[in-house]
């Protein structure tokens, strides 16, 4: 036994100390940086904000906790069956896992699902989470907390931490994200995906993708996606009473159902043709207004619909030039929209007083607010912050707007006669050292350290030799004596060399322990196994003076 436990020594010794230049290449090698292989989290809101401190802040002074959303992205150029996988939420210090949602259908290639907070993005979100969430604070902490995609064995495919969140092995983690901003995921076709990025800086979320989701158990408008574009009736000939192209198609119109969604009260230069009122149907049936008034509390006059309907989803801008209708800026107002017969308010929104130039009082999420998104006859988006100016960009970071930089690698030029410094990145003077500096004499030379001259030694260019033990420094041409490597108590210092690059440039140290223990332990089995090989030898030698 003792025999074979020295053979077993051996070979653990030398794994031990072999050089462990090939598995450090291996646990090393990266993603080729072409793509995705899976799912991925493309999106991420943790909270949003009803009233910011101005409009020109971020600092918010009402957060809507239930204003969250998850967004998914397929990268694959084939759809992808996501039957019985689910989104997950684990907490900061992963200690509770919270599943969200459960998918029963597939994921159409190179495309986008959104799940939402029940209520937020109600007419975009493929899917909603939280339905009976009674709490304020939502689903997703702000202050930290992980994402996770899992399939339906329970493999965790891809992961996103933030703020506070324990980040588990390789998967992204982010900074805090802000009440009303995302942080966002860099793709493979963004010009920043081979920059290491993996999330940009929390910012406004614009421009949200969905529609990619497709379920199994078709939904009642037949197209067998989920809640998307807040199309729930298309003309699929189904019995949607009211809906356009299927069973009864008389529209409605008692005007119920329809409301006012966006006004422009103080357009940028003339109000004269631009101020607008904006009704909307977030219905799925078609309404008729026909009848129906629209009112200000500028005066008692009124203006009357004529022959006019509004199909599922529509959205419909009626400007002053139109309408002749008057909305007070200095002072605020309500908006009605008022029944046929004049006896029903239908819909009445109040806007508040100073409104900016350019800044319309949108209905987002059924939520009012400021926006300096002006979208006449479209769906309406929160922009908090003002648009910058032609040839600026905001910085993600500090919000503020930056001039754009058309110079590859971010920077702007140097001015004619300067140069950019590798090392800090800032301009300086172009010095030529050969219009500055006074070539040397004939019998001296440049010190590179100090750009000086000196003179050579005896003999012209001939310079004395060291004397032994010393070297001769190149920055001075000085001699100067070689520095100890053994000194008592302290270890030779050497470069630490880098296993992934240098292949071959292993500790030779390792191999002279590697060596000694590999003779020592042969040394040891010999000793062990003496008497055999005495007994083998004789034999030999008895079978050859045979």
């Amino acid at each position: 036994m003792q025999k074979i436990f020295s053979l077993f020594s051996v070979l653990l010794f030398c794994l031990i100390f072999a050089p462990p230049t090939l598995t450090a290449r291996a646990m090393g090698e990266s993603i080729d940086g072409e793509g995705f292989s899976n799912l991925v989290i493309s999106e991420i809101q943790t909270g949003g904000c009803s009233t910011y401190d101005s409009l020109e802040s971020v600092t918010c002074l009402d957060e809507d906790g239930k204003t969250e959303f998850v967004e998914i992205y397929n990268p694959l150029s084939q759809e992808i069956d996501v039957t019985n996988w689910e989104i997950d939420y684990t907490s900061a210090s992963g200690k509770t896992t919270t599943p969200l949602y459960v998918f029963d259908g597939k994921i159409l290639p190179s495309s986008y699902v959104l799940l939402a907070h029940d209520g937020h993005y109600a007419d975009l979100a493929d899917a909603v989470f939280g339905v009976n969430d009674t709490k304020s604070s939502g689903m997703l902490a702000r202050s930290g907390g992980h994402i996770q995609i899992k399939d339906d064995t329970g493999q965790i495919i891809d992961m996103v931490g933030w703020g506070s969140a324990v980040q588990i092995d390789f998967w992204p983690i982010v900074t805090e994200i802000p009440p009303g901003f995302s942080t966002k995921r860099i793709m493979p076709d963004d010009a920043l995906f081979d920059t290491g990025i993996a999330f940009l800086a929390p910012t406004l979320p614009i421009d949200l993708a969905a529609g990619g989701y497709i379920i199994n158990q078709q939904t009642g408008d037949g197209t067998g996606y989920g809640n998307q574009d807040g199309d729930n009736n298309s003309d699929n000939g189904d019995t949607d009473t009211g809906g356009m192209g299927g069973g009864d198609s008389q529209a409605q119109t008692s005007c119920d159902g329809i409301i006012i969604s966006e006004l422009l009260v103080n357009p940028g230069g003339s109000d004269s043709g631009h101020e607008f009122i904006e009704l909307h149907n977030p219905t799925d049936k078609t309404i008729s207004i026909t009848g129906c008034k629209l009112q200000t509390t500028d005066s008692s006059k009124m203006y009357e619909f004529t022959d006019k309907e509004i199909s599922p989803g529509e959205y419909l801008a009626f400007y002053n030039d139109l309408t002749g209708l008057t909305l007070t800026n200095s002072g605020g107002g309500k908006v009605f929209l008022v029944s046929p017969d004049e006896s029903e308010d239908i819909y009445e929104s109040d806007y508040p007083a100073s409104l900016d130039d350019d800044v319309s009082w949108s209905l987002i999420d059924g939520k009012w607010a400021q926006t300096f998104s002006v979208t006449p006859g479209a769906k309406n988006k929160l922009l908090a912050l003002k648009p910058c100016p032609a040839g600026e960009f905001r910085n993600p970071g500090t919000n503020r707007c930056n001039n754009i930089i058309e110079e590859a690698g971010g920077l702007a030029p140097c001015a004619p006669g300067k140069e950019r410094n590798p090392d800090t990145h800032r301009c300086r003077n172009i010095t030529s050292l050969s219009s500055t500096l006074k070539p040397c004499a004939s019998d001296q030379f440049r010190n590179p350290a100090t750009n000086r001259c000196k003179k050579l030694g005896s003999a012209g260019s001939t310079l004395k030799p060291c004397e032994p033990g010393q070297y001769r420094n190149p920055a001075t041409n000085r001699c100067k004596k070689k520095a100890s490597v053994a000194v008592s108590g302290t270890n030779q210092i050497n470069d630490v060399k880098d296993v992934l690059s240098e292949s071959t440039g292993a500790d030779n140290s390792n191999w002279t322990i590697a060596a000694v223990g590999v003779f020592g332990a042969l040394g040891y089995s010999i000793w062990e196994w003496r008497n055999e090989i005495m007994q083998f030898m004789s034999g030999l030698k008895k079978q050859f003076s045979s």
